[in-house]
């Protein structure tokens, strides 16, 4: 009787499946890293043109990158933050929303989210946003949500939760404007008009080219009979950007004064200078 050969079967074919297989992996894996890295890329574009408040190019940098990884959170925070400067705000919230489902640690857009909130005026749900954003231990800038708080509570008529998270705010970052000028407003809501002029001065030391704290200063001023200084912080404000609301608020404000604010005799010409750039409105208090 013959001897059967024995058969085998090969099994090269399976490592070179396998390989092939491996390889596929690995070509994927590096296009999704690619994309992600160009959409990094866009984005830290994107936030360049917003800081230079040039929203248009912001926006088609943010679409891109999102063209380019829809997956990556920081995209919707960018097209959130630029919908949010243009006061489109059911915009901002969709975003701020579809970039923490994505990533439910991104602290930044959840703040984010209650500022849009806080602007559609739903305030209370802001609130919730913010102690959420606190929540986190990651969180990279807890005085941001800290001093929206603040606002918030400030817009609720509670003052002294007001004056509480905006001193916590200030304890984390003590050249904070923008605390230190909501916590003016609620002193002067309190009637603490001597700590309201201590801390609209804070704000103008830490933004010296932001004009309203000057504007809210000179106008206290009035009320505490100290002209002088008055009428130095709205001469400021109505030279500083002449075609401003603040301004024309400014100048009434000198016309209603009359010979308190007495004309600043002409002295030789000073040599042009290039003026720093004045902030019209406040600060954002967002985290970019």
């Amino acid at each position: 009787m013959m001897k059967k050969t024995p058969s085998y079967r090969p099994f090269w074919p399976r490592y070179v499946l396998a390989g092939i297989l491996l390889l596929a992996m690995g070509t994927a894996c590096s296009d999704k890293v690619e994309k992600r890295r160009r959409a990094e890329a866009q984005i830290a574009l994107g936030l360049e043109h917003f800081d230079e408040k040039d929203y248009p190019s912001a926006l088609k940098a943010c679409l891109d990158g999102k063209d380019q990884d829809s997956s990556y959170a920081e995209v919707y925070n960018c097209l959130g933050l630029i919908y949010l400067a243009q006061r489109r705000y059911p915009e901002a919230v969709e975003n701020f929303e579809k970039g923490m489902e994505l990533d439910a640690n991104l602290s930044n857009a959840r703040t984010n989210l209650g500022i849009a909130l806080a602007a559609l005026g739903r305030t209370d749900e802001a609130i919730e946003q913010f102690k959420l954003a606190l929540q986190n231990d990651l969180y990279r800038s807890p005085d941001i949500a800290l001093v929206n708080l603040c606002e918030a509570y400030f817009r609720k008529k509670d003052i002294p939760k007001a004056v509480d998270y905006c001193k916590q705010a200030i304890e984390r970052n003590r050249s904070s404007c923008f605390a230190h000028f909501k916590l003016a407003d609620a002193y002067r809501e309190m009637r603490q008009q001597r700590t309201a002029d201590e801390e609209y001065s804070l704000a103008i030391k830490h933004c010296s080219n932001w004009i309203t704290p000057y504007l809210e200063r000179g106008t206290l001023r009035i009320q505490l009979k100290e002209h002088s200084g008055a009428c130095a912080d709205l001469r400021h404000v109505a030279e500083a950007d002449p075609e401003s609301d603040e301004a024309r608020q400014a100048r009434r404000y000198l016309e209603s004064l009359g010979e308190k604010c007495p004309a600043i005799p002409a002295g030789p010409a000073a040599p042009d200078k290039k003026k720093s750039p004045v902030e019209r409105a406040q600060p954002l208090p967002y985290l970019r």
